[in-house]
């Protein structure tokens, strides 16, 4: 029950806004291609994992997500697509995080959903003089070329998701580009030079109370819920820490968690996230209204158990 009434509450709503994203614009492209397929005339042709050549007038797939190991490999892990013949090629390179960030979102998971609607050319970003001049400020981030204005459904509300450079002066990449930086965290931030969207979790804990909800409930939901987690600390509210936690956030039932400020780029999280708990100052969430969810709870002030 515990479980039931945090999940129904808190974190049903969080959706990997990513996904979200890449849902819209495979529905916005498949609308278009089927309608372009019907008034042309023109068939369309599936390329298994297997094929080594496009049917004739086809587009082929090599350069495709699964080139760099996303849902495949190049010699037949990429799942089956459908490519409709008409649409052109779109350059397209991957602009990947610093290695240090190795927990940031996985840039693959838009290259295997989009390479079912796009016919992408896949390219690694280059070290050095010859890399990829335009750096967004998240990353990692996917980078097409003007060829990508041919489809057209795709663009509206780019700049919702995503940004428009125009880049001169160089030898590879010069042209009309459409950036498109990971919109869910972890990712890295060029502008500070750091990893956003680890999460640190505190749990402050009643050890006295033998009958409260078991709190391996809320790690559980956080699991659960796509946010990640760098760091965790339990504090019982007997310790000095607990004390110093309770009175900074003058928490008054326990088991209880706080998020630090991180856990407000996850954007789904917010509207839950209100029923249950506030968001302070230094932009902690914490968990508060635990009459709310209907589980055993210690009252601090009272020093009471409370029942639903």
């Amino acid at each position: 029950m515990a479980r039931d009434n945090l999940l129904m509450y808190v974190l049903a709503a969080v959706v990997i806004i990513n996904v979200i994203i890449i849902v819209i614009l495979n529905n916005r492209l498949a609308d278009e291609q089927a309608l372009e397929a019907s008034s042309n005339g023109v068939p369309q042709t599936t390329l298994g994992p297997g094929d080594t050549a496009a049917p004739s007038g086809a587009i082929p797939t090599t350069g495709t997500a699964g080139d760099r190991g996303a849902g495949g490999d190049a010699t037949g892990g990429v799942p089956p697509r459908t490519v409709i013949r008409t649409q052109p090629p779109v350059r397209t390179i991957v602009i990947d995080a610093p290695a240090s960030c190795d927990r940031c979102f996985d840039v693959d998971q838009y290259l295997v959903a989009l390479d079912e609607t796009i016919n992408m050319v896949v390219e690694e970003n280059g070290a050095g003089a010859d890399g990829f001049p335009f750096v967004p400020q998240r990353l990692p981030a996917l980078a097409f070329n003007g060829t990508l204005a041919e489809y057209t459904a795709l663009l509206e509300g780019w700049d919702i998701i995503g940004n428009i450079t125009n880049i001169t002066g160089t030898t590879r990449y010069d042209g009309t580009w459409y950036i498109l930086p990971v919109a869910h965290p972890p990712y890295y931030d060029t502008v500070s030079g750091t990893t956003r969207g680890v999460v640190t979790v505190t749990y402050l804990t009643a050890s006295t109370c033998d009958g409260c909800y078991d709190q391996s409930v809320l790690r559980d939901l956080i699991n659960d819920s796509h946010i990640i987690v760098g760091k965790e600390r339990t504090f019982d509210i007997a310790s000095p820490e607990g004390r110093a936690v309770a009175a900074r956030y003058n928490i008054t039932r326990v088991p209880t968690i706080i998020m630090d400020e991180e856990a407000g780029l996850y954007p789904n999280l917010l509207p839950g996230w209100l029923v249950v708990g506030t968001i302070e100052d230094d932009g902690a969430y914490v968990l508060r209204n635990l009459e709310r969810l209907k589980v055993v709870y210690y009252d601090i002030a009272s020093k009471r158990v409370m029942n639903p």
